[in-house]
């Protein structure tokens, strides 16, 4: 097999412009990630100084926009698809044609969240919790931040269509100015700084709602400025009317790519909760527990989310371009490269389990249970970053949206959520174990991984138009 290939292993750390192409778009979405955690902890730090009751009206209110993101992710990483192999193709029209159709299914569902935000925000927050005070404080948050929600759905979609076309430094320079202001703004309305009155969490809202302004706004001047001497005009500067070209059997085609991803997001997320729920039944300290820990991992992964990225958009460039050989290539190269990867990083998170635990102020208990998770992630680490680059990379690069939600479906749903049942609930066993038995899923589906990267059935050019197209075409 071409993996266990001797000189083509050696290729691959010979291969310059493989390389340079996934630093480029993996290295800003990595930093993107980062930026977004570090602003996320420094909101709650601040946030966290009006008292606990503002903190959980905050993050229940998030959930709102959480919702909002998985609708956006779906629709994007559909959107990312399509691109990457037009990219490939070096079909600009198809792009702008796919991109229009992207923004316009991304504004409708922050059409649906923003109305519930502004008009129903009491109804909406008493979705998530019956104490009247964190209703009545979410209400007026959710009544200034959902105004921004049909700024995150452009710019959300933008950034994935510039990522997809390798002009991943872009949206992170939107990022960088609009979270360093962020950052600023929040500090100044929530504690009322200088001339600025004290807003509480209405401040942290309005902080929010003006930086996401700031963040389109900068974002749409990158896009559409005039083009540099040599550099040609973005593939993403497309006008209404180019953006507003496609059809409705290229709407089918679409959907029928979108919703499994869409599905995927959901069911994913769902499942997420369902696991925090068994370590919160389980008592306060596996809770706690199991949030330090994920803190922690969540930073590791970062890099790897850039990573999966960079795949989908790689291999669906060269399908897109007709190489289908070449595509398969990637794809172990990425599977070969998860593995290395993972092997490191969970090396390195098993020799930071004793130190990095004593940063928190929590009981002994608490950091033993921290630390052995976290060296029972670094164990499954090289097969969680191996199934990333599978699920969310290749298979989503192929086009083949189907089976990476049958295989997440299967992982979680039919091995994770069932062991850590048992564990937790039925058996009463610490959560380490009960950690254990939940990442065992991604043992289990990493022999689908394989399974389906080896067969090449995710090999699928999107780039060809619907019957009904071509029919017409063949008749001009």
């Amino acid at each position: 097999m071409l993996i266990f290939n001797s000189t083509w292993r050696k290729k691959l750390f010979q291969d310059k412009p493989f390389f340079t192409t996934l630093f480029a778009i993996m290295i800003p979405i990595a930093l993107q990630n980062l930026l977004v955690s570090g602003l996320n902890f420094a909101d709650t730090l601040m946030i966290g100084q009006l008292g606990e009751t503002e903190v959980a009206a905050v993050g229940l209110a998030n959930q709102i926009f959480f919702l909002l993101i998985l609708n956006l992710f779906g629709f994007g990483s559909a959107s990312a698809i399509f691109v990457s192999q037009y990219w490939g193709k070096g079909d600009i029209p198809a792009i702008r044609r796919t991109q229009g159709l992207s923004l316009v299914l991304g504004l409708f569902p922050a059409a649906l969240f923003t109305f519930a935000a502004l008009a129903v925000p009491e109804w909406t927050m008493g979705i998530f919790s019956k104490d009247p005070e964190v209703i009545r404080l979410g209400s007026d948050y959710l009544r200034v931040v959902g105004l921004s929600y049909p700024l995150v759905a452009v710019s959300f979609g933008y950034a994935n269509i510039l990522r997809s076309i390798e002009k991943a430094a872009l949206p992170l320079y939107a990022s960088i100015l609009a979270l360093g202001t962020n950052v600023v703004l929040n500090y100044l309305f929530i504690f009322g700084i200088g001339p600025f009155p004290a807003l509480g969490v209405v401040g942290a809202a309005l902080g929010t709602t003006l930086s996401r302004v700031l963040e389109t706004l900068f974002l749409f001047y990158l896009v559409y400025r005039k083009p540099r001497p040599g550099e040609g005009e973005n593939p993403s500067a497309a006008t209404l009317r180019e953006m507003g070209s496609f059809s409705l059997p290229y709407l089918k085609k679409y959907l029928m790519v979108a919703s499994p991803v869409v599905a995927n997001e959901i069911t994913w997320a769902l499942g997420m909760t369902v696991y925090k729920i068994i370590y919160a039944r389980m008592g306060t300290d596996a809770i706690a527990a199991v949030n330090i820990a994920e803190v922690i991992i969540n930073l590791m992964f970062v890099l790897f989310l850039g990573s999966g990225n960079a795949a989908a958009v790689m291999v669906g460039k060269v399908i897109g371009g007709g190489e289908k050989e070449k595509a398969y290539e990637y794809a172990l190269r990425f599977s070969f490269l998860g593995i290395i990867m993972g092997l490191g990083v969970g090396l390195l998170m098993m020799l930071l389990s004793v130190p990095v635990v004593h940063v928190f102020s929590v009981s002994p208990a608490v950091k033993e249970a921290v630390r052995w998770i976290l060296v029972i992630v670094g164990f499954t680490v090289p097969f969680k970053v191996f199934n990333l680059h599978i699920v969310v990379g290749v298979l989503r690069g192929g086009g083949d949206t189907r089976a990476s939600l049958y295989i997440d479906l299967f992982g979680v749903w039919l091995i994770g959520v069932p062991m850590a049942l048992a564990g937790g609930i039925w058996l009463g066993l610490a959560v380490p174990v009960v950690y254990a038995m939940a990442v065992s899923e991604e043992i289990f589906k990493s022999i689908l991984c394989f399974y389906r990267l080896v067969s090449k059935k995710w090999i699928n050019d999107l780039t060809e138009p619907p019957p009904e197209i071509r029919y017409i075409q063949e008749w001009d």
